[in-house]
């Protein structure tokens, strides 16, 4: 039997995704790099680390002049100037974490989808997690990017189910990152003890690590707010009330012309929903299709009980964001969805939608900022106590951003910025986009010789 010649790398198409998706993130980096971009919230997350080193040495509490973010920006922030960072340098860091993380979850999701369920669904889930809204956090201070690294290392370890031992830290993790994910910790950390995978170590690791995760925000709060809930984010004035409303906002989250996720994130958002709704259909997969449902349903409903159901000052549903590649994986585990990726007439809208999403997604990065800054103060909606003076006003006025009579800026956006800024990084996404689609082709290729 004739032993078949080893592949040189140069002529393997992994290598070249991996070489185009390499030159895509360090454009990303240099922009980062050349153009920062600090939002208000990065400099209330600088002068909240401030003030609370400021009431540490005086002991004041509880400690004004702190804002609501999570504990773990503030944690950065400090060990930023620990390692001699000036004021911008630990903004910077704020950044240069988002812009990790988003390579990090495409590292983590290709590499752990790939030997499970073939290259079809590690290529998509790159191409789905590239072309998305991911790129335009990437080159901000939100925290929404971080947490969505640590929430997809979860989602990973509990579809799983084995690693017990890891599922506590994550958790920890995932809970400092993100004030509200105990429940989401909690819905995806069940899945093994559903399915009867895992047993009573599981459990306990789970539980304690939820815990952990919970207590230093809550310690927190007690610092800054003098009690331990988050009065800002539980405020009653800033939540919806009424079904109508709450159901409204939950269909914005995903089908929002002014950003929804099947806008901004479509690869992702389309897989989600088909999926949920094939599991649901076969008998043999409902339990699957229950837990991503029950995710779904749980964060969408839970952010469209928010005033500011997209996030505030946003490009698409920030909230959503740092849940959104945990659901895209869960949903690539489907077991008969690697047969469905074989076909050709899969992969070609793969290819096509990424290719719109990551050209509307580079173009957003180099807009004037009239595409996005969903809630700024500038717009109808007005600053947050516009809602205080009269929240029927200010929900009505909400709806009209939500769902526009006349919508034409995405054409806009395309028209405006790619004559004039962000070429060469539209360009290197473009040829990444064809080459995780040239891998996902010779992958099957490969089989099929096989």
């Amino acid at each position: 039997m004739t032993e078949l010649a080893p592949v040189p790398p140069w002529r393997r198409p992994s290598t070249w995704a991996w070489l185009l998706g390499a030159l895509f993130a360090v454009l990303l980096m240099l922009d980062v790099r050349e153009r920062p971009r600090f939002e208000p919230d990065t400099w209330a997350v600088y002068g909240g680390a401030q003030a609370t080193k400021a009431c540490l040495a005086s002991g004041q509490r509880p400690c004004p002049n702190v804002s609501y973010f999570p504990l773990f920006q503030y944690l950065v922030v400090w060990m930023a100037e620990a390692l001699g960072a000036s004021p911008e340098g630990a903004m910077r860091t704020l950044t240069a974490l988002s812009v990790l993380s988003l390579l990090g979850l495409v590292v983590l999701g290709a590499r752990w989808l790939a030997p499970r369920q073939g290259t079809g669904a590690a290529a998509l889930f790159v191409l789905g997690t590239l072309a998305s809204y991911g790129l335009w956090y990437a080159r901000t201070t939100f925290n929404e990017l971080p947490s969505a690294l640590v929430a997809l290392a979860l989602a990973a370890v509990c579809v799983d189910g084995k690693r017990w031992w890891l599922v506590g830290p994550l958790a920890l993790l995932t809970g400092l990152t993100k004030e509200v994910a105990l429940p989401f910790v909690l819905w995806l950390g069940v899945w093994p003890l559903w399915r009867r995978t895992a047993g009573l170590k599981w459990a306990i690791a789970l539980g304690v690590g939820a815990l952990a995760g919970t207590i230093p925000g809550l310690l927190f709060n007690q610092f800054r707010f003098g009690t331990l809930g988050n009065t800002f984010l539980l405020d009653p004035i800033l939540q919806a009330h009424g079904v109508a409303l709450i159901l409204r906002q939950s269909l914005a989250i995903w089908f929002s012309p002014s950003g929804g996720l099947l806008e901004v994130a479509p690869l992702a958002g389309l897989t989600v929903l088909g999926v949920a709704g094939w599991a649901l259909a076969r008998k043999d997969e409902r339990s699957r299709g229950l837990w991503l449902l029950g995710l779904v349903g749980a964060t969408t409903l839970g952010f469209a009980r928010w005033f500011s159901p997209f996030g505030w000052w946003s490009w698409g549903p920030r909230l959503m964001l740092p849940w959104v590649p945990a659901m895209f994986l869960i949903a690539l585990t489907h077991p008969g969805l690697p047969a469905l990726l074989e076909r050709r007439g899969v992969r070609l809208a793969a290819g096509v939608l990424a290719l719109l999403a990551v050209s509307l997604n580079v173009f957003a990065i180099f807009g004037d900022g009239s595409y996005y800054g969903f809630f700024e103060h500038n717009r109808d909606v007005g600053p947050t106590p516009a809602i205080q003076a009269d929240p029927d006003a200010y929900f009505r006025a909400l709806e009209g951003l939500e769902w526009p009579k006349v919508h034409f800026w995405v054409v806009d956006l395309w028209r405006e910025t790619l004559p004039t800024a962000g070429r060469r990084l539209w360009a290197s996404g473009a040829l990444a986009v064809l080459a995780v689609c040239w891998w996902w082709h010779a992958g099957l290729r490969k089989v099929e010789k096989a």
